[in-house]
């Protein structure tokens, strides 16, 4: 899991969880492990603004996520809040040498994601 900015830049990230299964329709908690100058265990949002949560996960079984679903069209409007972003991924991202997320493609679904 992983925090972005509205450029879609990595600025925080939790650590790979290869070895836990997410089981359906059950909370997951990933705390902070990196951000760009290194370990840590928190990220201090510097500005107000547009965020984004990341998800990847490189598995045949994916797991179902806890959704809403919405309206395509309105959750296409910008700021994008919900989509798919890159395919084919293999490792996940880390804002300690990151790279730019792909463009998004608006979903009708929402993911239930929050943050503390």
């Amino acid at each position: 899991m992983a925090l972005y900015t509205s450029a879609r830049v990595c600025v925080a990230a939790s650590a790979d969880a290869t070895t836990t299964a997410i089981t359906a329709s059950t909370a997951v908690a990933y705390a902070v492990a990196t951000v760009a100058s290194g370990s840590a265990t928190s990220y201090t949002v510097p500005t107000s603004g547009v965020y984004y949560i990341g998800l990847m996960i490189a598995t045949s079984n994916s797991p179902t996520l806890v959704t809403a679903t919405g309206i395509s069209h309105v959750n296409a409007l910008p700021p994008i809040a919900t989509g798919t972003s890159g395919t084919g991924l293999t490792t996940p991202d880390s804002p300690v040498t990151p790279t730019t997320a792909g463009t998004i493609t608006a979903t009708a679904t929402t993911p239930y994601f929050w943050l503390t």
